[in-house]
């Protein structure tokens, strides 16, 4: 467990999430083969929605906001019971990650570069995760909650596929931003 910047490891789960993305799921996604893009999510979602059942049984009301996957967005609070808690917010940030990238890859021009470029796709990846770090939480105030978002969390998928696709000396510049990433982050936290 670590205290920066997502506790409990899920910083490097979200790591290795952008750098299986890039590493395993690029054919398709370049391919725009949206069957084989999203027939993972079932390996997650089936015991997921089964959480949300039992959940659901056990305090009488169906959780609509886990339902919907939309728990980290600020719409409710965990002791309502209208989501599940905080504990389950790693797989709707997963499937929401998934979500976005696959709506970039639907533009034409996107999967032709990523096809022909999967590092230079990650380096522009990666600047507007990081500007969606900086400003989207401004734009998307959920206080306490902002661990938990899309915003908060995204750069680091970005990283992982940066990562995967580095060839090279290209590892060298990864690493730098790594440091760079890392660094800042740390300054903001103190």
């Amino acid at each position: 467990q670590t205290d920066w910047p997502v506790w409990g490891g899920a910083a490097a789960m979200i790591i290795l999430m952008g750098w299986s993305l890039a590493r395993f799921q690029l054919p398709a996604l370049v391919a725009a083969d949206w069957g084989r893009v999203f027939r993972p999510l079932l390996r997650v979602l089936v015991p997921y929605y089964l959480v949300v059942g039992v959940y659901a049984l056990v305090y009488g009301q169906v959780p609509w906001v886990s339902v919907l996957l939309l728990g980290t967005f600020g719409v409710t609070e965990q002791e309502t019971h209208q989501m599940l808690p905080y504990l389950y917010w790693f797989v709707e940030v997963w499937v929401q990650m998934i979500g976005v990238i696959a709506l970039a890859f639907a533009v034409p021009p996107v999967r032709r570069f990523a096809g022909r470029n999967p590092f230079g796709f990650g380096l522009i990846f990666l600047v507007a995760a990081v500007a969606l770090r900086i400003w989207g939480l401004a734009l998307w105030n959920v206080g306490a909650r902002q661990l938990f978002t899309l915003p908060w969390v995204f750069w680091l998928c970005a990283l992982g596929w940066c990562i995967a696709t580095a060839r090279g000396r290209q590892h060298w510049l990864v690493l730098g931003l790594i440091a760079l990433l890392i660094g800042a982050e740390s300054l903001v936290r103190l």
